[in-house]
């Protein structure tokens, strides 16, 4: 232990120079959401970067995020809209347990000679000079949080990123990671105190976007009883979605006509009575990950019912997510794609897609396996 925590001291005495200076960017980055950007080219002057973006990708255009220098905004949406489809080393990335980062260098994802074979490098990565890159991934320590990612490039007439960058950007992971999870804590814990402490908690961006919950708030999704259609977050409850609906429309929950607090008095299917207070919010020391929540929507439970813990059990058994859960749930329940669908907010082929992930994790090939266990799961 003792030789390995000299090694890493080490390690970051070395890129204590050109590190300084990016791990001062990224304080002052944490303090003012504005200076990202400035974060973005102080890692990319230490590493020698030609290109880099700081990315989160999402179903919705305007809830993505993406900061960048040597790109604009026609190429994000080049690579959302269609190449992130087809780009080989975003598919080989294995993307990081909640609270962990992870780095891949482009060359290990896919080798030189194979990539620039790709229809991805011909009409894309090429013609923007992408041909090497280095990324890292920050998964927040939160249920329903999004990954965000730190890329930098280099074009073809540029030589690869050596192993110092790499060890650069993991000195620089190592201290944005950390400062993601105290923030992301004190985010969820913050705004729990604004209803109680055991209540829901649901982070939103200005249009309603769920950005992260904590694991009460991920329970009631797992449920049924609130949807996260990569959209606007709903409810099982018709009333209450006309109650937040109405509220978006009227600018972003952003007009004169919201005000500084909302409350709704109803009931939720499972759940009896609820009390939904939502808010304006705003993150103190926010990452990344924290950046796009605008509001604090919290649901606390007026007059409990006894509820089946399925998603702690699906969870542990077969590490499905809560929408995967909620999918087989309403599968089993003899719901037709389309009808699932458009509960969830979503598309059939996410549906789909959801179907096929927990036939995967749960060692099955058919959809009539997953109702015979998520019938087992429920007795």
């Amino acid at each position: 232990m003792t030789k390995k925590r000299t090694a890493m001291e080490n390690k970051d005495k070395e890129h204590r120079g050109p590190g300084l200076a990016v791990l001062n960017a990224l304080s002052a980055a944490i303090e003012d959401s504005v200076l990202w950007p400035h974060f973005l080219r102080a890692v990319m002057r230490a590493t020698g970067a030609s290109r880099g973006a700081l990315s989160a990708p999402a179903k919705q255009a305007r809830s993505r995020l993406w900061i960048a220098e040597g790109f604009d905004e026609h190429i994000a949406d080049q690579w959302h809209g269609y190449f992130r489809h087809i780009d080989p080393k975003f598919a080989a990335m294995v993307m990081p347990e909640p609270g962990h980062y992870t780095i891949d260098h482009g060359s290990d994802l896919v080798p030189d000679e194979q990539f620039c074979q790709t229809e991805f490098y011909k009409d894309y990565a090429g013609k923007h000079g992408m041909r090497w890159s280095l990324s890292a991934w920050v998964h927040p320590n939160a249920p329903n949080a999004n990954a965000y990612g730190l890329l930098l490039f280099r074009g073809d007439d540029e030589p690869d990123f050596d192993r110092s960058a790499f060890d650069l950007l993991d000195l620089v992971m190592r201290h944005l990671v950390s400062r993601d999870r105290i923030g992301v804590a004190n985010a969820l814990s913050r705004a729990a105190g604004l209803a109680e402490e055991d209540a829901a908690v649901y982070l939103l961006n200005e249009f309603g976007g769920l950005v992260m919950s904590n694991q009460r708030g991920a329970d009631m999704i797992a449920a049924g009883s609130v949807v996260d259609g990569g959209k606007t977050i709903s409810f099982s409850n018709h009333n209450l979605n006309a109650w937040l609906g109405a509220l978006i429309s009227e600018g972003g929950l952003n007009s004169k006509a919201f005000g500084s607090v909302a409350r709704q008095r109803d009931s939720l299917e499972g759940f009896g009575a609820v009390q939904f207070t939502i808010c304006p919010f705003r993150p103190i020391g926010a990452t990344l990950s924290l950046t796009a929540a605008r509001y604090a929507l919290t649901l606390k439970v007026q007059e409990t019912r006894a509820v089946p813990d399925l998603a702690r059990a699906a969870h542990q058994m077969y590490r499905w997510t809560g929408a995967e859960l909620d999918t087989v749930r309403r599968l089993t329940a003899g719901d037709e794609l389309p009808n699932i669908a458009l509960a969830r907010n979503c598309s059939v082929e996410t549906v789909r897609s959801h179907l096929k992930n927990a036939k995967r994790k749960a060692g099955v090939k058919r959809q009539v396996d997953l109702v015979r266990l998520m019938m087992a799961l429920e007795s």
